[in-house]
């Protein structure tokens, strides 16, 4: 064997035993679930999702005449909505003619916004029946709003991220423990 052969299986050698260090070291990395949701936490404008929001109004009605009844006033044009939720509501929001702000479909109540979502034009009204009454409801405005997505929601990419960082370190840290211990110059 020639001297340059036995200098080349030993090279090979060498990266044959660093890889396989690597791989362990790599494996071994351990991330706890309290690290991903701290990782979330500081991080949390990196999952940020844009959602369409309604601006609600709505009347809450105590039965089917009384929701006849307002109904027909309002289609008379006797009465405009805000008036009707100021007269005739039976919650608090008749204090602001009915309006009950901007909600995403996530903070809306499901009957209302399938009712919404299915084809409701903005200004016309619809009722929706709910456990202690009827509610008129519509939405006078529409708009996109950036909100964070919630954690259960995006713990998977967190944790692949967190680990992606710890692998990341890991390997810097090593680099320059064994740059430490050598007179190895790396140029870049």
């Amino acid at each position: 064997e020639s001297l340059e052969i036995r200098e080349r299986i030993r090279i090979a050698e060498m990266k044959i035993k660093a890889n396989a260090l690597l791989a362990m070291l790599l494996n071994n990395i351990e991330l706890s679930e309290t690290e991903v949701f701290n990782h979330y936490q500081i991080h949390k404008s990196r999952y940020l999702t844009e959602r369409e929001e309604y601006r609600i109004q709505r009347i809450l009605l105590s039965n089917a005449a009384m929701a006849d009844s307002v109904s027909a006033m309002i289609n008379n044009a006797a009465l405009t909505f805000a008036v009707a939720a100021r007269r005739y509501s039976q919650e608090r929001s008749r204090e602001s003619d009915g309006f009950i702000g901007y909600l995403t479909p996530d903070e809306m109540e499901p009957a209302i916004w399938n009712t919404i979502s299915n084809n409701l034009a903005q200004f016309r009204y619809a009722r929706v029946p709910v456990s202690n009454g009827i509610y008129l409801i519509r939405y006078t405005d529409k708009r996109n709003r950036t909100i964070e997505r919630p954690f259960t929601e995006v713990i998977d990419s967190v944790r692949a991220e967190v680990m992606q960082e710890k692998r990341t370190d890991l390997v810097e840290n090593l680099v320059r423990e064994l740059m430490g211990r050598s007179e190895i110059i790396i140029s870049r």
